[in-house]
């Protein structure tokens, strides 16, 4: 009996100050690097910054399914040169192609695009500035 409370009084103690250590540790960044991060996050995204652009404008429809099938037909007339995107603008599903920051750019791709779709036209509208890569 007496062995059982000398262990007792050994191990207890033991155990009782590893339960008080098993809490998570918490990891503070100083705020230099949090900043940083921060900013690094912030020049990703572009800082929410538009430019004036063009996109060129293929169709829309109403019916999502119309739409994918377009966005099919688009891209694959066009051989893979230009890829589609389907915009949703309540209530019609836009086809937009490309993203261009000049008219010469969009001229050049209208040329390329208008014998299969004459109906395409480019549309000046706000575009996401592009990602700089310092």
């Amino acid at each position: 009996m007496c062995r059982i409370c000398l262990l007792l009084s050994l191990f207890l103690p033991f155990h009782f100050a590893t339960a008080q250590h098993s809490v998570k540790p918490r990891l503070d960044w100083p705020y230099s690097i949090q900043q940083l991060q921060n900013q690094r996050i912030e020049s990703r995204k572009g800082n929410g910054q538009t430019l004036m652009g063009y996109r060129i404008f293929m169709g829309l429809s109403n019916n999502r399914a119309e739409a994918l099938q377009m966005q099919q037909d688009i891209n694959t007339a066009l051989g893979g040169d230009f890829l589609s995107e389907i915009v949703y603008d309540e209530p019609n599903f836009k086809i937009y192609i490309g993203r261009y920051y000049s008219q010469t750019e969009v001229n050049r791709a209208l040329y390329r695009i208008r014998p299969l779709y004459p109906a395409s036209r480019a549309i000046r509208l706000p575009l996401p500035a592009p990602h700089s890569n310092p």
